[in-house]
């Protein structure tokens, strides 16, 4: 798990200050776990 939220604090989106409130926040997380989740399907099994 831990190594999971390392993947998505990578990412600027998620990691800067939000100047705009919560607006459409949940849609840029949601956005960048996508993006974490196919890193994570895609790297080869051992």
């Amino acid at each position: 798990m831990e190594h999971t939220i390392r993947r998505l604090r990578i990412f600027q989106a998620v990691t800067q200050v939000n100047r705009h409130g919560r607006t459409r926040h949940e849609d840029r997380v949601r956005a960048v776990a996508g993006v974490v989740n196919r890193l994570i399907d895609a790297r080869p099994k051992d």
